[in-house]
Parts: C-alpha cells; structure tokens; sequence
C-alpha cells in the first residue's frame, strides 16, 4: 500500500486546528498506520519530557546519510495513542528544510509502511510550497465566522492560481461546537465523542482507502 500524506493548514489561524489535526489521525488508525507530523511548535508543549530526545530534524539527517533502516521509535513519541514526530527544537530549523529534503523524508516514512501521515503546517510561508510536493490531499481548516470563512476562500483562490496539483477540502468547525471548548484543552477533546466536532467527517475513511 502506498503511504498518503495529508496537510493540515489553517489560514486564519483557529484555535483548535492542532486538536482537529490529532483527532483526525486518530480516526484514520481505524485505516492503518498513522504517524502526525507538527511542523510547528504547539505539540512540543505536550512533550517537554521528550524533547531532548532526537526529533524531525536529527531524522532527516539520518536519512540524508542513506540510514533508512533507523528505528522511527528514537524520533517519535506516543500522544494519546497517536503516533507523533518530535517536533524540532527551533521552528526555525523547519524553513532550512528544501523541496528535495522534504521528498527524502517522504521516502523514509514510505519505508516505515504508514498508512497516512498527517502534517499540521503552524503558518503559510514559501516553506509550504516545498513541503506541498510529497501531499496527496489538503485540508483547509477554518470556523464558521465571516473573516475564517474569507481567509479559507482566499487560500483555496491563491493556491488554485499557484497550480500546485492539489485540490484541497475546505473543513468548516462548526461554531455551537467549537464555542464548547473555551481553553486550549487536548486532553477534553480527545475524550469526547471524536466525530461529533468534524464535518464531512467521511473524508478520512476516503483519504485513507486510496492508493
């Protein structure tokens, strides 16, 4: 089977776009081998007990030096249930990464067999670009008020003007829902219901069976 790699990117910045990008790897485990993929800062709050440990980066140094038969263990950790990729130490190190790099790194997981890999883009750079080569599938996650809704038309216009091959999926959280979630709670989310806050949910069963 081939690995489907699926980006995660919030124009407008929503609240609860690390938490949707968490339970939506957690629903496609119910398709096969799931890693997530933070290529910004947020989850490195949830693992400060193992951020001394080797990340993203050191993984993709490994590669570099022809190593794919590393053990994905020494990079990632466990959240939830999730298997996670450290995420790097600098956010910074991230923009250092080329468009050639990024295709090494989605050789390297293809080897691993996951199924999906899911990565959460932190903002929209030029970085996105080199990274939007190895994506199969786009989800654009935005909430239901007039400005979200504004910066996820803008950002689905701009990127079908850039031809980047990819045809993205706008995910509106619905706002009765999200308005349930008053702080930046996870650990809350993850224990609910983890459909009842994602529209289309379907979406995932369909990421998953293609390739």
């Amino acid at each position: 089977r081939n690995t489907r790699f699926v980006g995660v990117i919030s124009p407008s910045h929503h609240n609860l776009t690390v938490p949707f990008s968490l339970v939506y790897s957690k629903i496609c485990r119910k398709y096969g081998k799931v890693l997530f993929v933070d290529l910004g800062s947020e989850m490195g709050n949830y693992f400060t007990d193992e951020m001394e440990k080797d990340n993203l980066i050191d993984y993709l140094f490994e590669l570099q030096a022809d190593r794919f038969d590393v053990d994905l263990a020494d990079y990632t950790t466990s959240y939830k249930g999730i298997t996670c990729m450290l995420p790097a130490l600098d956010p910074e190190e991230i923009w250092g990464i080329t468009e050639s790099d990024w295709k090494l790194f989605a050789r390297g997981l293809r080897s691993q067999k996951f199924d999906v890999v899911v990565i959460l883009f932190d903002e929209f750079s030029q970085n996105f670009f080199d990274v939007a080569g190895i994506l199969d599938d786009l989800m654009v996650v935005g909430s239901e008020d007039a400005y979200s809704l504004k910066c996820v038309e803008r950002f689905s216009l701009y990127l079908a003007k850039k031809n980047i091959g990819l045809m993205p999926q706008n995910v509106i959280l619905n706002d009765n829902i999200c308005n349930k979630f008053t702080r930046f709670d996870i650990d809350n989310i993850m224990k609910g219901n983890l459909e009842e806050w994602i529209r289309d949910v379907r979406r995932c069963g369909m990421v998953s069976a293609r390739g």
